[in-house]
């Protein structure tokens, strides 16, 4: 992604004429919404992916197919109980998965060690 956004910036700078404050502004405004619509498109798949993990839980407790399939007539709401917690792991690790993102992001390299 990274590339292909770079190579359309390189390929709109390389014209053969000559460059204004105009054209730099907008390669770089373009730029920057390539940029901004790479991260958009990443954490929602991953919010996507959550979603159909959930989705998939919802059909296998409907069906009482998979780790549900031990609860018969009579025990739905353990069944109901193990979906709910399993529907909460999901949530949790989609959770943790954007806190790692957001802070690697966050993270900046220093030499300087941290004030006391």
């Amino acid at each position: 992604m990274f590339s292909s956004a770079s190579t359309t910036r390189i390929a709109a700078l390389d014209t053969g004429k000559e460059l204004t404050w105009q054209s730099v502004t907008l390669t770089g405004i373009s730029f920057a919404i390539t940029v901004a619509a790479l991260f958009t498109g990443y954490y929602n798949y991953f919010l996507q992916q959550t979603a159909d993990a959930i989705g998939e839980e919802a059909n296998a407790v409907r069906l009482g197919i998979g780790p549900y399939s031990e609860y018969g007539n009579g025990r739905e709401g353990e069944a109901l109980q193990v979906f709910i917690q399993r529907v909460y792991q999901h949530r949790d690790e989609q959770r943790r998965h954007q806190q790692l993102d957001q802070s690697a992001d966050q993270a900046t390299p220093s030499s300087q060690p941290p004030a006391a």
